[in-house]
């Protein structure tokens, strides 16, 4: 059986950076948001009850904190060591992540999970993306289960940056993939709420082997959220002792236990040599992921930056970085012939230039092929929160950008 307990890789006493993709970037939701042209609302393609139950995922993870007077101050303190840019201290202490998690992650989680699903189709590669979608072509052709989907390699997901949010979006679109396994409306008299909540695992769900290989990789220390919030999503949700026999019944785990393992890497991305990144990717094609991660490793050092992700053409052909982070980012520079002048530019034009303008020289010298091609290229939306999602503090919109590249 696999086990989601979170693998501890850290090393006693590395240096490093700390804060890559942790500085708060969301904007605080209004009653009436102007809409702003080029700026297109983000449609979930996750129903409500999907989200509202990835939020009661940090909601009962964190329920004494959230109801806690220490939250408020706590919170100040975060932000001002935020605004200070010191990293070591915002995220020096189990205390603050917990906090940063309960506050900030919940509304980034349902952004990347829907993002995770709106991009299935260049995602149907991977088995974790593409079983739902297997399932349902044979159920409609009247064929058999496709044997190669049971001896297929989990996904691998290396999520540089990652913490709290990454591993409930992660679990959230699993959940919303895993529905792809059950009978359609037409063919069950089931409610569409009810396909979206957490339901009695199916025969061929509860079958599902290991889906999804999710590694996180930062410089703070969130191994034990890590293993708190993929535990919340494996098991039942703690219930009153007073709980009536109707609610028990109903308390299910959001994805099974075996579909999913979590393993944490404590290092600094911009430290990571190639042998590492050699361990923590794989053979196989993977899915790398930097979310409100890049343009902090880009003002911390532009040309480390460059050569990480120069670095990242050593995944599989066919492995595809996603990277979400706020619009307008802009990062200093000096490009093209030694001692140019430094400029600032776009990060998103920093990071075609790392990765578009990768060749591999063809044979006796003969022109280079691309390493990379450009699958998507958002520079502004925005992801809203429904009105109709309940939490115990306040929650905000959040406004971002997108990019998604595959290695040829």
């Amino acid at each position: 059986m696999v086990q989601n307990k979170v693998k501890d890789t850290r090393r006693p006493g590395m240096p490093g950076w700390f804060g890559p993709g942790k500085t708060p970037k969301t904007v605080r939701r209004q009653t009436n948001l102007p809409k702003q042209a080029g700026l297109p609302p983000h449609h979930s393609p996750i129903r409500l009850e999907l989200q509202q139950l990835l939020l009661n995922v940090f909601r009962d993870t964190y329920a004494p904190l959230l109801i806690s007077d220490d939250l408020s101050p706590t919170l100040q303190e975060i932000k001002a060591a935020l605004f200070e840019r010191d990293f070591a201290r915002a995220f020096g202490a189990q205390k603050y992540l917990e906090v940063y998690a309960a506050r900030w992650s919940p509304s980034r989680a349902l952004c990347y999970a829907s993002v995770l699903i709106e991009l299935r189709e260049h995602l149907d590669k991977f088995d974790m993306f593409a079983r739902g979608t297997k399932r349902k072509a044979s159920s409609q052709e009247g064929g058999d289960k496709d044997p190669e989907s049971a001896t297929a390699p989990a996904t691998r997901i290396v999520s540089l940056g990652g913490g709290a949010a990454e591993v409930v979006a992660v679990g959230g679109a699993l959940r919303y993939l895993l529905n792809g396994l059950r009978p359609s409306a037409s063919e069950s008299s089931a409610s569409p709420a009810d396909t979206e909540s957490a339901p009695d695992p199916t025969e061929e769900e509860a079958a599902v082997p290991l889906l999804c290989d999710l590694h996180l990789v930062d410089t703070a220390d969130w191994a034990p959220t890590a293993t708190k919030l993929t535990t919340a999503l494996t098991s039942p949700p703690a219930l009153s002792p007073h709980a009536s026999a109707r609610a028990r019944a109903a308390a299910k785990a959001l994805i099974p236990t075996t579909i999913i393992n979590t393993t944490f890497h404590q290092h600094d991305a911009l430290d990571l040599i190639p042998t590492q990144i050699a361990d923590i990717v794989t053979p196989e094609p993977c899915i790398v992921t930097l979310f409100f991660t890049l343009n902090e490793l880009f003002t911390a050092s532009t040309a480390r930056t460059t050569a990480l992700l120069l670095s990242l053409s050593a995944v599989a052909p066919g492995s595809v970085i996603i990277v979400i982070d706020s619009p307008g980012s802009y990062s200093e520079a000096a490009v093209g012939v030694e001692g140019a002048e430094k400029r600032k530019y776009p990060m998103a034009w920093l990071l075609d230039h790392a990765l578009l303008s990768q060749k591999i020289v063809g044979e006796e010298g003969g022109e280079g092929k691309a390493q990379w091609v450009k699958l998507l290229g958002e520079e502004a939306r925005w992801f809203r929160l429904s009105d109709k999602l309940k939490y115990p503090i306040q929650l905000e919109d959040m406004r971002f950008q997108v990019h998604v590249y595959r290695r040829l």
